[in-house]
């Protein structure tokens, strides 16, 4: 019975992070097409964080391969990310903390979406 609860956590905890390293890509995607596409003037500070972030992010996707645990220090690493992203979309883009879950989907990649803010 114990082995059924935990791997039921662990699916769910894996999903959790697949979700996260989603979102987290499609602020960074956005802030891309911002600075490269739109032309914003985004501090250079920024861009660095932010490719901080896509590098981490990608790395551990890119780790995983189908069926693979999310280890605790990857898992801590991708919140960690997560709220980056949170503090950046509210702090220096002026983005609503209650709609960053709307503007960023974690089930889906915003790539080529023309909804882009």
């Amino acid at each position: 019975m114990f082995k059924w609860l935990k791997d039921k956590v662990n699916k769910k905890m894996n999903n959790e992070m697949h979700n996260c390293i989603t979102q987290n890509l499609n602020f960074v995607y956005m802030v891309e097409a911002r600075k490269y596409a739109l032309k914003d003037n985004i501090n250079e500070e920024v861009m660095s964080h932010i490719y901080m972030i896509k590098d981490q992010s990608e790395n551990i996707q890119n780790s995983k391969t189908e069926g693979d645990d999310f280890t605790n220090d990857e898992s801590d690493i991708l919140l960690k990310l997560n709220m980056d992203c949170r503090k950046l979309w509210a702090n220096y883009f002026g983005g609503s903390d209650m709609k960053f879950d709307k503007e960023f989907p974690k089930d889906k990649s915003i790539i080529g979406d023309s909804d882009i803010p």
